[in-house]
């Protein structure tokens, strides 16, 4: 998935996300990892897939 050319976990990791979303994913806090990827400007669909593909 990316987003103006970048993976998703290259914009994390550009907007000093990393560590909080795989955090908030490994505790499978659902809301913050939603939060986070809306900060990074994915979309509703984007969002949707990437919870899928965690199992959240």
């Amino acid at each position: 998935m990316t987003n103006n050319g970048y993976t998703v976990n290259e914009m994390l990791y550009r907007n000093g996300k990393i560590e909080e979303f795989d955090t908030a994913v490994r505790i499978k806090n659902v809301s913050q990892v939603i939060d986070i990827l809306k900060e990074i400007g994915l979309d509703r669909s984007s969002i949707g897939s990437i919870l899928k593909s965690y199992g959240l």
